[in-house]
């Protein structure tokens, strides 16, 4: 059986929703769990210290720390960290297309042919 839908694009970042970051698609929660209105475009400024190396937050944020505690801090519930944690995702989107040449359920097409009709007298 041919296939009725094909790729038109390839795999490109979904930029489009306002609440991304128009550059790269990124947006920052603190959760993957957290609801659709609690992430935002840009990252928050105690990640932006963080990332930057600068300021206490930094060393709370595991930085320069054994390689083990960090990674116990970061597989702890966050309820538990005793410092603010973020998470950040981005959508991926590709487009597809029916063929128009093939019939959209091939068998309505053999259910046509199969139809009989029978004349009557009215």
């Amino acid at each position: 059986m041919e296939r009725s839908h094909f790729w038109l694009s390839d795999w490109t970042l979904d930029v489009t929703h306002p609440g991304v970051d128009a550059e790269e698609g990124w947006q920052y929660g603190q959760s993957f769990s957290d609801p659709d209105d609690k992430w935002s475009a840009g990252r928050p400024p105690q990640l932006e210290r963080i990332l930057s190396g600068s300021g206490v937050a930094a060393a709370a944020a595991g930085f320069g720390a054994s390689s083990s505690r960090v990674h116990s801090s970061l597989s702890a519930p966050a309820a538990n960290r005793s410092s603010p944690t973020w998470v950040r995702r981005r959508r991926w989107v590709r487009i597809m297309r029916r063929r128009l040449d093939i019939p959209p359920f091939p068998f309505l097409n053999q259910m046509v042919h199969s139809i009989t009709w029978i004349p009557t007298d009215l």
